[in-house]
């Protein structure tokens, strides 16, 4: 008897395989897919031509520092996933790679998906990288970053937030519309230190001014649609890492979870 290939949705394969091609023409249905990147010697070519898989729906990539051509870099150059919803990247300690900027804007521009659902984890991209990369990404609803164990740039700055507010710092074009206008939640770990000890800047403030000008209590509480290009923030959890919780600054939010939104702020002290 064969083995049922036809009937797998989810594979999760160890390392990113040169032949592609074969493993989604034996896997024709596959809905998830996890590639496992592994630190070991030897080198690993890309595929020629970009496979198309119409079936994916979601793509985890799990990075790892190496010497070799870069899980993510292999991934964004052969691939075609214009069914995408979701995206979930993670890396592990002393993940260094650079963000491969132009393979993921290739991989965007040829998969033309709409992705719901973007996680990144401990990968190290800076704030303006990762401005350019949720540009790209209006159906956007649920984002997740998290910068615990990161070495290198970070994402998680006051100016991301700045960014993210409904009406934007003058100098920065979000197009027509607020950056992420259908975003509803929003999960975000920050480590207030960073790998080499020092201390990150603060983003209480910005943080709360941005989830303050994305809440729209009449849509939330009568369903009623509003004037605002963007929709309502309906859930945010903060995890603060190696500080405490301020909590006169994270008041605001108190009043919004009363009022209906998921609201989680977590820190050494709560």
């Amino acid at each position: 008897m064969k083995f049922p290939w036809k009937q797998i949705t989810r594979l999760d394969y160890g390392d990113f395989p040169a032949e592609i091609k074969n493993l989604l023409e034996i896997c024709p249905n596959l809905a998830e897919l996890r590639f496992r990147e592994r630190d070991c010697e030897g080198s690993v070519q890309e595929a020629l031509l970009p496979a198309k898989i119409f079936t994916l729906r979601t793509l985890t990539l799990s990075l790892c520092q190496t010497s070799r051509l870069s899980l993510a870099e292999m991934a964004f150059g052969s691939l075609i996933c214009p069914s995408l919803t979701s995206l979930l990247i993670e890396a592990e300690n002393e993940y260094e790679r650079p963000w491969p900027k132009a393979s993921f804007h290739c991989f965007m521009g040829r998969s033309l998906f709409h992705l719901t659902i973007f996680s990144i984890k401990s990968v190290p991209v800076s704030d303006s990288e990762f401005f350019g990369v949720l540009g790209r990404l209006p159906s956007l609803l649920h984002l997740t970053v998290d910068n615990s164990s990161l070495i290198g740039s970070d994402p998680l700055t006051p100016l991301l937030f700045q960014i993210f507010h409904a009406c934007p710092p003058a100098g920065y074009d979000t197009g027509s519309s607020a950056l992420l206008p259908k975003l509803k939640s929003l999960d975000i770990t920050f480590d207030a230190i960073d790998s080499e000890g020092a201390e990150r800047e603060p983003i209480d403030q910005a943080f709360v001014e941005m989830v303050q000008s994305r809440w729209f209590p009449d849509e939330f509480v009568n369903g009623c649609k509003t004037d605002a290009e963007i929709a309502c923030l309906r859930s945010v959890v903060l995890r603060l890492i190696n500080r405490d919780v301020d909590e006169e600054a994270y008041r605001p939010l108190k009043y919004m979870e009363k009022a209906g939104m998921r609201v989680v702020i977590s820190g050494e002290n709560s």
